[in-house]
């Protein structure tokens, strides 16, 4: 799993395309375009979370030349430190005192197939939510749709296509499509608009997968929000398809 890139002259989460992993995965986070640093000391902290308790699994010192360009640290790697037990986990990174960023993600255990996952190739925007029985594709709306439409752009094409390819290695998967919106406007407009962005996803991806692959539709409108409506931020972020899959146990 990379955590991608972020600014470490911000404060915040780590960019995270997946929120879960297998046990046999390495962790790595990668820093690019950085800015004094006053000290070239990073420290990398690796938690297991369990209820209210954290426990530091492992604590790694980083020290990086003050003129890098980028940079890419594997701290964890299950060959070699073993393998983490299935749970919730937390990755902090600091410079000094000061927190640069925090990761949060699960390690799974049972889904046979999550190795599949590492077949397909997506925007990094895209999250994917990996549990014991069910896989979550989370498509945020400017990748599928102009604001308001239901028509799919060019970019939406290229990445369903990628979707289509990863759900055909599910035969007699269910796969459940849902459409969300923000609360700007009439909130009969958003429901319908959630149901027609979901139907047409549906459409394109029957097109390219396999016939043994069922397909469900759920407008949710903006009953269902991830983010703050109260936000430019929050509100594009409750803009999305989700499209959950469900393999044949």
């Amino acid at each position: 799993m990379q955590f991608g890139d972020f600014d470490q002259n911000v404060k915040g989460s780590l960019t995270n395309p997946r929120e879960a992993f297998d046990t046999d995965e390495n962790i790595s986070f990668k820093l690019t375009s950085p800015s004094a640093f006053g000290t070239n000391k990073l420290t990398v902290n690796l938690l297991q979370l369990k209820g209210e308790v954290k426990k530091v699994i492992e604590r790694y010192e980083v020290y990086l030349s003050p003129d890098y360009v980028w940079y890419t640290k594997e701290f964890y790697r299950p060959a070699i430190d073993g393998k983490l037990e299935p749970g919730e986990y937390k990755v902090r990174i600091y410079k000094d005192l000061t927190l640069l960023g925090v990761g949060t993600f699960h390690v799974v255990d049972g889904l046979s197939k999550s190795n599949r996952l590492k077949d397909i190739e997506l925007p990094g925007s895209v999250g994917i939510t990996l549990r014991e029985n069910w896989i979550k594709l989370n498509v945020p709306e400017p990748i599928l749709f102009e604001f308001g439409k239901s028509s799919l752009t060019e970019e939406a094409k290229t990445t369903l296509n990628e979707v289509a390819r990863f759900l055909n290695h599910f035969p007699n998967a269910k796969v459940q499509i849902e459409g969300h919106t923000d609360n700007i406007g009439d909130k009969a407009y958003n429901q319908k608009l959630s149901e027609e962005r979901a139907e047409v996803v549906k459409k394109h991806l029957e097109k390219l997968t396999l016939q043994e692959i069922r397909f469900q539709t759920k407008g949710w409108g903006e009953t269902k929000p991830i983010a703050s409506n109260e936000t430019v931020e929050g509100r594009q972020k409750n803009r999305r398809v989700e499209i959950i899959v469900t393999p044949e146990q």
